[in-house]
């Protein structure tokens, strides 16, 4: 995919996704960006990559610690549906 076409699929501008890609929102001062916890979802779903993943990839789990992700319309099998 082209970044017009995931900036499209998230719903954001190519500008925005380059500035989200650099991780600086101003280049010149070097503050890094903070974008919506909404913007990372969208852009996720539009290249198809669970947030989940990502998250641990940038804050990997404690040592020793388990994270467990459910889709959200699927139910643990310990849980009452």
């Amino acid at each position: 995919m082209t970044q017009e076409q995931v900036a499209h699929a998230a719903g954001i501008s190519r500008n925005h996704l380059q500035v989200i890609e650099s991780g600086l929102s101003d280049r010149a001062s070097r503050k890094p960006f903070n974008p919506h916890l909404s913007v990372l979802l969208n852009l996720c779903n539009a290249v198809g990559i669970p947030l989940a993943d990502v998250v641990v990839e940038v804050f990997p789990p404690a040592s020793g610690a388990v994270l467990e992700y459910t889709e959200p319309n699927e139910h643990r099998s310990d849980e009452k549906a």
